[in-house]
């Protein structure tokens, strides 16, 4: 099973290479930066804060003058946020598949759907909030690129607030809604 994967993993590897991915119209990339989260609730107080993510991404070109393009992404968000003063930190996983138009040869615009998955979410004092809980959500943003370089900025949200618990022994329920707006900057490959 090892080998297998060790296998796969430098098949893909040789596939996105630089000369393998142009040769297929594949641009990949790693991007990292900062963003503000802003989680919403009506039923308990919420104060946001900057975190950072890192992504790793796709682009699969098509079109005459491979002006359009859809792209798989993986990212991680690390956030921090206080819910009725207590301090959290939430990792998110985000899945999303951008849809792009390049009107032109330094500018993109994208937008999609996003799959998201909450990892455990933590408290100074050790309190675990509900962890692995998914939502489903959209993407839309710009990049600029010059080059290998690209700057890029993003807004995503939910399509639908999310139930959530206290863990305590009342197990209070509330509503939650999240969304953020991202600064990256990375490099294409």
């Amino acid at each position: 099973m090892g080998k297998r994967i060790v296998l796969w993993a430098l098949f893909v590897c040789g596939l996105f290479s630089e000369q393998g991915a142009h040769a297929w119209g594949v641009d990949w990339g790693i991007t990292g930066g900062v963003g503000r989260s802003n989680y919403r609730s009506g039923d308990v107080h919420v104060r946001n804060r900057v975190g950072w993510h890192a992504d790793l991404g796709l682009s699969f070109k098509m079109g005459l003058r491979n002006q359009f393009s859809i792209g798989p992404e993986f990212s991680w968000t690390h956030n921090r946020v206080e819910l009725d003063h207590e301090p959290l930190t939430v990792n998110l996983f985000q899945l999303p598949v951008t849809f792009g138009y390049q009107p032109l040869p330094f500018l993109r615009l994208h937008a999609g759907p996003v799959f998201k998955l909450y990892d455990k979410t933590t408290s100074p004092r050790g309190t675990i909030f509900p962890s692995l809980h998914s939502s489903v959500g959209y993407v839309a943003g710009i990049q600029f690129r010059v080059s290998v370089v690209q700057l890029w900025l993003r807004y995503s949200g939910q399509f639908a607030p999310r139930d959530t618990y206290w863990p305590s022994a009342d197990s209070r329920p509330f509503r939650i809604r999240y969304s953020s707006l991202s600064l990256g900057v990375g490099f294409a490959f």
